[in-house]
């Protein structure tokens, strides 16, 4: 009797086992079936999978199927992982590891179930998680132009290194993601002397067109007669080339001085703060801050500086530029003497952000139109041209919304809640002329962004 009990438990712990790792290894196959999503993408997604099942092994009441998913199991694997989640051989891992973690997660589980047809759309997305409160805070840094000028000027001692340096130098000053910056070869033309790239960004799919506007670039090109060396098989291999070298190369380069990095780490109460060598603090996500950060000391929009990312969302691009609350960064910007500014190429600036020439009033041009519509479009030039911060225009454009009961339907196609572009975009750029991408982003992210 006793030994059919101890087989009958062992059977069950077995077929408990069996049935855990068939929902980590369906979500394993999910991942490796996605198409269209970067290889890195899908190691975050693995990470995360490996982080469900270390929680799913501990768990005393083990889930046999999707539909035992709920909000309060992601809720309790926050609370784990938060207490018991650690790498091998390290101390706790950060409160915003473990946020994406559950993040990853909870999506996984989600589409992953209603592909199997476990669970429904409507069911799937009912599972929600609670994010583990994380009290670390920004602190990546940007490169100054003279930074940038170091580690252009420093010879590598050898061939590979100095790849990785102009790979990441010509990130810095063209404004792409590394995964573009491999592509540009051949997604650049000489147009009349004007040096034009067109490229559809292999992360976003968004469609970039915009010309070198430092002469860094233009030489860094140059150097490799516009054919860029290749460092990896796809976009995760380059990344981690340069990245196991690029901190190195700065750090010979001269990038000097103390960072303050900030972690909330799990298990913790209170963020921690710990003095880094800033040449340490140096990675490939360093270079697009460092464009965006150069540019809006230039007194560049974020808009205008959009136009280059590839980010048309004017709140993501305010969140790379480091200058931004900082008058020192300001300060130190204009002490800077010319030689230790990077070199502007004037004719494609003049071309970037031209001058409105327009003499008459464009506002007058609105007349007959829409009223809404009408005062809307005033105000929010009006606001521009008094050259606020895009974000203060938005909310105060907010504000204009609601205490004037301005109806917005006419910005909204009439089938669904999307922006009506074919409707006003002519109009705008016919009246406002370069200004018209301006009130256009602060329109889309007022219109478009949720009630308070």
């Amino acid at each position: 009797m006793n030994g059919k009990s101890q087989r009958s438990r062992k059977t069950t712990k077995k077929n408990s086992s069996k049935n855990n790792v068939d929902i980590v290894i369906c979500l394993k196959q999910y991942v490796y079936s996605m198409k269209g999503v970067a290889d890195g993408t899908k190691t975050n997604y693995l990470r995360a999978i490996k982080a469900l099942e270390a929680f799913l092994t501990a768990r005393q009441e083990k889930i046999k199927s999707f539909k035992q998913f709920s909000t309060e199991v992601f809720i309790e694997m926050g609370d784990w992982l938060q207490n018991n989640y650690t790498k091998p051989g390290t101390r706790q891992l950060q409160v915003g590891t473990l946020n994406d973690y559950l993040k990853c997660s909870s999506l996984l589980v989600r589409k992953c179930a209603v592909s199997v047809k476990e669970l429904t759309y409507e069911e799937a997305e009912a599972i929600k998680y609670k994010a583990l409160t994380d009290k670390s805070q920004e602190d990546d840094i940007a490169l100054t132009d003279d930074e940038v000028i170091k580690i252009f000027n420093y010879k590598c001692a050898n061939d590979r290194d100095e790849k990785i340096k102009d790979m990441f130098l010509l990130e810095c000053t063209s404004g792409l993601r590394i995964s573009d910056v491999v592509n540009i070869d051949s997604n650049i033309n000489n147009e009349n002397g004007v040096f034009i790239v067109k490229i559809l960004t292999k992360k976003s799919s968004g469609y970039v067109k915009c010309c070198l506007i430092f002469e860094m670039a233009k030489q860094i090109l140059e150097k490799y007669k516009f054919v860029m060396p290749i460092l990896g098989k796809d976009e995760t291999a380059i990344k981690d080339t340069i990245n196991s070298r690029i901190k190195f190369i700065a750090r010979d380069a001269g990038i000097t001085g103390v960072e303050h990095k900030i972690s909330h780490y799990a298990g913790n109460d209170k963020p921690t703060s710990v003095k880094v060598d800033r040449w340490k603090r140096v990675s490939t996500h360093t270079a697009r801050r460092t464009f965006v950060t150069i540019l809006s000391l230039r007194g560049w929009n974020y808009v205008e500086i959009g136009k280059y990312t590839g980010q048309r969302d004017i709140r993501t691009v305010e969140r790379y530029d480091k200058s931004k609350g900082d008058p020192s960064a300001q300060a130190v910007f204009n002490a800077l003497p010319d030689n230790k500014r990077l070199v502007m190429i004037s004719q494609t600036t003049n071309s970037v952000v031209p001058a409105v020439t327009q003499t008459v009033n464009p506002l007058s041009a609105l007349s007959g139109d829409n009223n809404d519509m009408v005062k809307l479009f005033k105000f929010v030039y009006e606001q521009i041209k008094s050259f606020k911060d895009p974000l203060s225009i938005i909310d105060e454009t907010r504000h204009f919304i609601k205490s004037n009961n301005i109806s917005v339907e006419w910005f909204k196609s009439n089938s669904k809640e999307h922006v009506n572009y074919k409707f006003y975009r002519p109009k705008l750029e016919s009246i406002f002329g370069c200004d018209f991408v301006t009130i256009e982003q602060v329109l889309f992210s007022v219109i478009t962004m949720k009630p308070d």
